[in-house]
């Protein structure tokens, strides 16, 4: 599957990247008309992220210290599977939703 990426940082200040981005992931599954059931669907997913870097109030590491965020919201494209057979267990289904994450880092500059 090829995921096209881009993405944009931006430092207002020295110390301070802005980054935000955006991926397009394409399923890798073809429509589940049979007997499977593999549920997934394309997704857009916008990101965002910020960091600082400073240095070590204490002086304990050289280089200084940075802290990493970031937030992403994904975007579920709707997908509708229209099963071929009546006897399938599960039977015609859609798919769709958003998801968010986020996460934090902290880096020791040694």
């Amino acid at each position: 599957v090829v995921i096209p990426r881009i993405g944009v940082e931006y430092r207002p200040l020295a110390d301070l990247p802005v980054r935000v981005g955006y991926i397009y992931y394409p399923t890798p599954v073809p429509s589940q008309v049979h007997q499977t059931n593999l549920v997934d669907t394309d997704r857009h997913i916008i990101t965002f992220g910020a960091g600082y870097r400073f240095k070590d109030p204490l002086e304990i590491v050289a280089q200084g210290i940075s802290v990493d965020g970031f937030f992403q919201y994904h975007f579920l494209a709707s997908r509708s599977v229209i099963k071929k057979s009546v006897v399938d267990d599960v039977g015609d289904y859609g798919i769709s939703g958003r998801l968010i994450a986020g996460g934090l880092s902290l880096t020791l500059h040694l």
